[in-house]
């Protein structure tokens, strides 16, 4: 049976046949899980601190069930929403306009 240094020599990658690659930086042979800075973040899992929420939000006009909706989530007073107001820390806020709610995003001048 071949081992994983001779492997890895010899199939692996035999352009750059270094030691390194097969022990951490401590010394300790590494074994093939995912170590350090090469772990990558799950941006597209909905259960991710990293996952962007604000890529699926609308704008525009919105439904009276979904402003409420948002309205009862971060306690907002739909008395108060002749004046725009944020939706949390998200970039967006929700105003109600005669025609019924539009959320609409905040942009720096």
């Amino acid at each position: 049976m071949v081992s994983f240094k001779e492997y890895f020599y010899e199939q692996v990658n035999p352009h750059h046949m270094r030691d390194s690659r097969l022990y951490t930086r401590t010394g300790a042979p590494r074994d093939g899980k995912m170590q350090g800075t090469s772990i990558v973040a799950k941006r597209y899992k909905k259960n991710d601190a990293n996952f962007d929420q604000n890529k699926s939000q609308k704008t525009g006009p919105i439904s009276n069930d979904e402003a409420y909706s948002l309205i009862s989530k971060h306690g907002l007073n739909s008395q108060e929403l002749n004046q725009p107001k944020r939706l949390g820390k998200r970039p967006y806020y929700i105003q109600k306009s005669p025609t019924g709610y539009i959320i609409n995003k905040i942009t720096q001048p």
